[in-house]
């Protein structure tokens, strides 16, 4: 492995390629587990199961990668910036919330599979709940490609519209399991559906808080009242890699 300054750039530059690669990966993972959820479909849940191992395998070459760049510049006494440190662990933290987000969508098809449902209406609710999900999961794998911050804090914003789309569900459904327009079971596969896409969006807003850290040293926190900035201290903008 090359290890000269000009060597560590290209590596990063390929891991930087390869991350990206692997949210488009997780991003349609995601996206045939949320279809084969609305066409009940057992059988596209399982093509859906397979596919993680295949996204399991690069998330091993990533983290081996990242691992060998850190290991090779400590061995020849080389000086990575800041800003290439700062990186490399992001790509480390943000593979890891991928390979999670992957897991749930195929836990999403394992539900399926499980409680195979030939009737009972979906929610619309829950069906504008699962494309918002898509959609901040598109936005944050771009706001990290191409390392923009405002982009990550739209992101951010919309996870609260996600719980309270999970919560709306869920409290629809236990009103018609009462009222007796839904079986105990349906509400239940309604609700596993609407806490997975919640915890998605949750990895989601991580990836978004690694963005900012990333691109501006700020550290993002959410409280009752939204996101706020807790400011570190002056990170350069864009180094020379």
């Amino acid at each position: 492995m090359p290890t000269t300054p000009e060597g560590f750039t290209r590596r990063l530059d390929k891991l930087k390629a390869e991350i990206n690669a692997q949210g488009m990966r997780v991003r349609g993972l995601v996206e045939a587990a949320i279809t084969s959820v609305f066409d009940r479909d057992p059988d596209s849940a399982q093509r859906i199961i397979d596919l993680d191992d295949e996204i399991d395998r690069f998330d091993v070459e990533i983290e081996v990668a990242a691992v060998r760049i850190l290991s090779d510049a400590t061995r020849v006494n080389a000086t990575l910036s800041e800003r290439q440190v700062r990186t490399l662990l992001t790509i480390v933290k943000v593979n890891n919330e991928l390979e999670r987000i992957a897991d749930i969508g195929v836990a999403m098809a394992e539900h399926v599979q499980k409680h195979n449902f030939s009737d009972g209406k979906m929610p619309d609710t829950l069906r504008v709940m699962a494309y918002s999900v898509v959609g901040i999961q598109r936005d944050v794998n771009a706001a990290l490609h191409g390392a923009d911050p405002d982009l990550a804090r739209l992101a951010l914003r919309a996870d609260d519209a996600v719980m309270s789309f999970r919560d709306a569900i869920v409290a629809d459904a236990r009103g018609k399991v009462v009222s007796g327009e839904m079986t105990i079971d349906f509400a239940f596969f309604i609700s596993g559906i609407a806490d997975r896409l919640t915890h998605i969006a949750d990895h989601c807003s991580n990836m978004a808080e690694q963005t900012i850290y990333l691109t501006t040293g700020k550290i993002v926190r959410h409280d009752a009242d939204g996101w706020h900035d807790r400011p570190q201290r002056d990170v350069p903008p864009d180094e020379d890699e």
